[in-house]
């Protein structure tokens, strides 16, 4: 590569304050260090501004001012935070995100994740020509249970059609466990470990708002339509930490509620089959993954690595599967004809800082021309 690439990275929020002061603190200690950070709130409740907690958590920071310190401010790091006129959920707060970032590599990190220090620099360096779109990894998995990896993976990723799911091997107990996975080409890359060229993201019209509550897939999707513009890598060694977080987040129109959960799963995936696989394939996909899920309810289990869902009724649940899957029926059929539009929320506030050195501490300035620029592009 001739010239260094630029990173924006997009971290999308709800009431996850402690979290997402963690995740910040990851990305400023990166070995290469991102062009902005861009926080998009889907407003919070007023304890967890994020506008108030950013200014209380960052005004001081007494880091030490060290070489990777120094460069935070010699390449101009920006935050730049917005927040939603109203809660608008994942896909268009991620939309906001892409219609805000001017690096040429948009990185995506959830609130309740956090970066090994390598994250960017390992990602950064698998774009070695124009034909790469997209890179992404595994998580390790500290705030919920997964299997282990205790044997070479061939595939990271496929779609079952026997079980009508994908299966993904990328999540990992612990570092080690990296080891066993292949740097490979995929097709699909998870939400909050995930990057792709900014100017791919446009040309595909960025995520898909037809997913919606917590639009289940949503990241999928856009992985799959962008896979046939070039070339995916997943390599194990671009690692994030996910510390599941219990409440909050951007889809939390579920509420943690395992009918709520079940509701949007089956809408979202019967959209997601029957427009990337067709009526009778996708439908059939569908009828498997129904089968399965009606199966996993009559023995009181919820077929989720999720252990807060518990199945409350039986029957309610099952009619709560149903019900969700022929709305996402009918939503693929209204919709079957039409393109992805590149619909992103509305922000109310913006504002964009920058860290300067001063004495032995460290503080955060407003960029006025910068959070003005950003004000005129949305008609603030």
């Amino acid at each position: 590569m001739k010239n260094k690439l630029k990173v924006s990275i997009v971290i999308c929020t709800r009431d996850r304050n402690t979290y997402l002061k963690t995740c910040i603190d990851s990305l400023l200690k990166q070995t290469y260090l991102p062009k902005e950070i861009i926080i998009v709130e889907d407003c919070s409740n007023e304890d967890e501004n994020v506008f108030k907690f950013f200014k209380k958590e960052f005004s001081d920071l007494n880091f030490e001012i060290n070489k990777n310190i120094t460069n935070l401010f010699n390449y101009k790091t920006k935050i730049i935070l917005l927040r939603n006129e109203k809660q608008s959920g994942i896909v268009k707060s991620r939309n906001l995100g892409i219609r805000v970032a001017t690096g040429d590599i948009i990185a995506f990190l959830d609130d309740d994740s956090f970066a090994r220090t390598n994250w960017i620099k390992n990602l950064v360096k698998n774009y070695t020509s124009n034909k790469i779109v997209g890179v992404g990894g595994p998580f390790i998995e500290i705030g919920r249970k997964v299997a282990p990896v205790t044997k070479p993976v061939k595939r990271v990723s496929y779609f079952s059609k026997k079980e009508g799911r994908m299966i993904i091997n990328y999540k990992l107990q612990n570092l080690f466990q990296r080891h066993f996975l292949p740097k490979t080409n995929v097709k699909i890359l998870l939400g909050g470990n995930m990057s792709f060229r900014r100017d791919t993201l446009l040309k595909v019209h960025g995520y898909d708002s037809r997913y919606t509550g917590n639009a289940y897939h949503e990241e999928t999707d856009t992985s799959l339509r962008i896979s046939k513009l070039g070339k995916i890598i997943f390599d194990p060694n671009v690692i994030n930490y996910h510390n599941t977080a219990k409440k909050g987040g951007n889809r939390e129109i579920e509420k943690f509620i395992l009918d709520n959960f079940l509701f949007y799963l089956f809408r979202n995936t019967a959209f997601f089959f029957l427009k990337h696989f067709g009526a009778i394939t996708g439908f059939k996909l569908l009828k498997n993954l129904v089968k399965r899920q009606i199966n996993f309810l009559k023995h009181r289990q919820t077929g989720s690595s999720r252990t807060y869902f518990k199945v409350d009724s039986i029957k309610k649940s099952i009619y709560t599967v149903l019900k969700g899957s022929i709305i996402g029926l009918y939503v693929w059929f209204i919709n079957r004809k039409r393109e992805v539009r590149f619909i992103f929320a509305n922000p109310s506030k913006i504002e964009a800082y920058k860290f300067v050195i001063i004495g032995p501490t460290i503080k955060i300035i407003m960029l006025e021309q910068k959070t003005n620029f950003l004000k005129k592009m949305f008609g603030l």
